[in-house]
């Protein structure tokens, strides 16, 4: 696969307010964002090796965060960085995402430069972890602080 040169997103959200102020932020770039309401719209945007991020609301219709990371944790490679979208983004909640391998998590309503920084930061990572991948350096999942850095 040709190192992509842009970033391409996916995000879970079941809120229609989440969906159209994340399409904002996007548009104000030259990302490519694919949005689902549910784990079940959402599913074949997740095997898709070209998403390079996702973005999931913490309850989704249909199941949760964690099964949204169970899904992308099953393809077999390029695994993105999940950030779990929440309107009760606490230290609990991060915590667990994090020791659950989760990337990050964003509060909700967003804030565009708080969207911009963690999506480039998924971004980059997961840039930096299917370069090691394709050079066989390490097998790991997205979590932070898994690379041998």
């Amino acid at each position: 696969m040709a190192e992509p040169t842009t970033v391409d997103a996916v995000a879970i959200l079941p809120l229609p307010e989440d969906r159209l102020l994340l399409s904002e932020i996007f548009r104000q770039s030259s990302w490519q964002l694919d949005m689902a309401e549910s784990l079940g719209d959402g599913r074949v945007l997740l095997n898709d090796p070209r998403k390079g991020v996702v973005l999931t609301g913490c309850h989704l219709p249909d199941g949760g965060w964690r099964d949204v990371l169970h899904e992308v944790e099953r393809r077999p490679i390029h695994v993105p960085p999940v950030i779990v979208v929440s309107r009760v983004a606490d230290e609990r909640l991060w915590a667990e995402v994090l020791n659950l391998r989760g990337y990050d998590v964003l509060a909700t309503p967003f804030h565009a430069d708080e969207v911009r920084w963690a999506i480039q930061a998924a971004w980059r990572h997961w840039l930096d972890d299917s370069r090691l991948r394709a050079r066989g350096a390490y097998t790991s999942t997205s979590a932070v602080g898994t690379s041998p850095h």
